[in-house]
């Protein structure tokens, strides 16, 4: 599936192609807490990964759009 789930969220909003996106899983139980579900390869050029931390993953990636 590779990024499955950011190549659908880049055909639903175009205005998201050619940016760093992640899908995050946020967690309702920790708040602000959450996961990087994948992302495009344009967020992988910068270090962001499935698995991550949310915030390592914006850390790592300033510009990066996370969608739910």
């Amino acid at each position: 599936m590779d990024y499955f789930f950011a190549q659908i969220e880049e055909r639903e909003n175009p205005t998201l192609k050619n940016q760093p996106i992640a899908v995050c899983i946020i967690s309702e139980r920790e708040g602000s807490m959450g996961a990087v579900a994948t992302c495009n390869y344009m967020a992988r050029e910068k270090g962001v990964k499935s698995g991550m931390a949310c915030s390592a993953a914006k850390k790592a990636c300033p510009g990066l759009i996370m969608v739910p």
